[in-house]
């Protein structure tokens, strides 16, 4: 069968030529920076046939490349296959970056398209400072891929809904107060907001615009005395209208946004990261820019009691559902007529059954065996194969409630396990608990915390090539910033009332994967003559695999700890039980 890409690269190669462009580079991102893109903005898919959601295509006269970090390196191999793109494995470091293998391929004069409705101003900055070296500038691609795409989605346009106060504890007004007191803080008459997570979080709304994110399609403009929302106006009901006009909020078209910087003057504060080079140009030259990160993203980063409760309450619902899928997962693996599929159906099942559930935050991963080591792997109706006889069965997944978002992974024993996964598991079990367990002075970035959490995976010659820990969002984006416990060098502190992922892993090609991960909260530890310390409160209540724990290679404080998050995950979960599940659950959570 031949590969759709290819006759798509020559025909992109043909309107290159038309417009004397000697590369075009595709993010495959929207024009608010949004880390899951809409169909409409799905180009680096449609142009490479790579499904994962992070990467970037380049494609010259003659070459394509795409460059992915180590996550999607396994799928990216498999999904490029036939597509005359090479893989461009990110991270690895004889892999060039992308700025200078475009140095190396093109000669000074050359131009390299890009799509200024989707490039921000920071990432235009960087690679137009290094091609600029060159003498090769960057140009934009209008309507472009329009010419080329011609059955690509309309905008999403669904409805948008407003959020109780009591599950956000700050109101609209009390949140746009903060901005308008930064925005004066740098001397600035305006603030502009592209990011979606941003402003919903902001507004206290949400919507459904994005796969697994509850977000809607919108800029946001804040003034001293009004804001001005533009969004699809037919997503707006007339009664939201009119309670946020009572609030000084005024709704304009999406469209408008343009027309809107055309007209501004004075000075307007805006968040590189998120403002496109497309708003940029549609400023007059006599509009004074302000270049900060947006303040929403640590704000927002620190979760309200009430939002602390909220994640609670949407962890115990996950937990319950979780067990009952076990049950009937087991009931599955007895019959031997699951797939990875199947799998993923009967999570959702169960999920779905719970109060307040709204979708799932993610595409779940479900990966059995040689699948498990594809960090972010997706099965497909051709890829997913059965979940029999022996493996280990690893389940990434997470749910959207109107409380909060959940996010999963846990590694299910099928069959007799080998000493090799027991090993594995038992180790990845021991860096997981060095993070939950962690103590450390305020102001400790990420980077140190994350090492603290790979120590014990080092020492037994293992590692892993993502980050250990993200920041969640309180029914907003599972992947969320500025904190990262990474090996990023962030200078973002963790702080009090930040929930993060705790995820180590380790991963063998062609045999298993292996990842275990929990939802923890920064909390105040105590006060010494010493300074301030924080630790980690454990969020998410669900069994480990003891099947695949070798309680030899735990020290007596890591048996302890099991012991007591086992002896709380059935304490939590097991009065919202039938008396079968409380037997089924009591059964996983015993005395390792």
């Amino acid at each position: 069968m031949n590969n759709p890409v290819l006759p798509r690269l020559s025909a992109l190669r043909r309107e290159m030529e038309e417009r004397a462009l000697q590369a075009v580079v595709f993010f495959g991102t929207d024009p608010h920076q949004s880390e899951y893109a809409a169909p409409r903005w799905k180009d680096r898919l449609w142009m490479s046939g790579f499904s994962g959601s992070a990467g970037t295509v380049v494609v010259t006269e003659t070459e394509a490349a795409l460059w992915t970090d180590s996550r999607y390196w396994l799928q990216a191999t498999d999904q490029l296959d036939g597509s005359g793109i090479v893989l461009m494995a990110d991270g690895d470091p004889s892999v060039p970056s992308l700025p200078d293998w475009l140095i190396s391929k093109l000669s000074p004069g050359a131009r390299v398209g890009v799509d200024y409705q989707t490039l921000s101003v920071a990432s235009e900055r960087r690679l137009s400072h290094i091609l600029g070296t060159k003498g090769i500038a960057l140009v934009s691609f209008e309507s472009l891929l329009n010419d080329l795409w011609t059955d690509r989605p309309a905008r999403p346009c669904e409805p948008l809904y407003a959020i109780d106060l009591h599950y956000v504890g700050k109101s609209r007004d009390q949140k746009i107060t903060l901005l308008r007191d930064a925005a004066k803080n740098v001397g600035a008459d305006a603030m502009f907001l592209s990011a979606l997570d941003e402003i919903a979080w902001l507004l206290n709304l949400r919507g459904n615009d994005i796969a697994y994110n509850p977000f809607f399609f919108s800029y946001l403009l804040i003034r001293e005395t009004d804001t001005l929302l533009f969004a699809d106006i037919h997503a707006v009901s007339k009664e939201l209208e009119e309670l946020l006009a009572e609030e000084h909020i005024t709704l304009k078209a999406y469209e408008a946004v343009g027309e809107m910087l055309r007209e501004f003057e004075g000075t307007l504060f805006v968040d590189p990261a998120s403002f496109s080079m497309a708003l940029k140009g549609a400023l007059s030259p006599g509009v004074r820019i302000v270049e900060e990160q947006s303040p929403v993203a640590a704000l927002k980063a620190r979760k309200e009691a009430v939002e602390v409760e909220g994640f609670r309450h949407a962890l115990r619902k996950d937990g319950v559902a979780l067990v009952r899928f076990w049950m009937r997962l087991e009931r599955m693996l007895e019959r031997g007529d699951g797939d990875e599929i199947s799998v993923a159906s009967l999570l959702y099942e169960e999920r779905s059954r719970m109060p307040g559930f709204v979708g799932e935050s993610f595409a779940p991963i479900v990966g059995f065996a040689e699948h498990g080591a594809v960090v972010h792997y997706s099965a497909t109706k051709e890829s997913a194969i059965p979940v029999t006889g022996r493996g280990l069965l690893l389940i990434d997944s997470g749910g959207q409630y109107i409380e909060g978002t959940t996010d999963i992974t846990r590694v299910f024993a099928v069959g007799k396990a080998t000493e090799e996964e027991i090993f594995d598991y038992t180790t990845v079990l021991k860096a997981h608990i060095s993070l939950a367990t962690a103590i450390f002075p305020i102001g400790t970035v990420g980077t140190r915390l994350d090492a603290m959490a790979r120590r014990p995976m080092w020492e037994a010659g293992l590692n892993y090539g993502h980050g250990t820990g993200h920041g969640v969002g309180a029914f907003l984006g599972v992947h969320e910033g500025p904190q990262s416990i990474s090996t990023k060098l962030l200078p973002v502190p963790i702080e009090p009332g930040m929930v993060c992922s705790n995820e180590p892993g380790v991963y063998r090609e062609g045999k298993h994967g292996i990842r275990i991960e929990n939802l923890i909260l920064a909390v105040e530890k105590f006060n010494t003559p010493f300074g301030r310390f924080l630790g980690f409160e454990t969020l998410t209540p669900f069994p480990f695999e003891c099947k695949l724990i070798d309680v030899s290679l735990l020290t007596e404080g890591e048996r302890q700890w099991v012991d007591r998050y086992h002896a709380w995950v059935f304490e939590l979960l097991s009065s919202e039980l039938n008396p079968q599940e409380r037997s089924f659950l009591a059964a996983k959570t015993g005395v390792v």
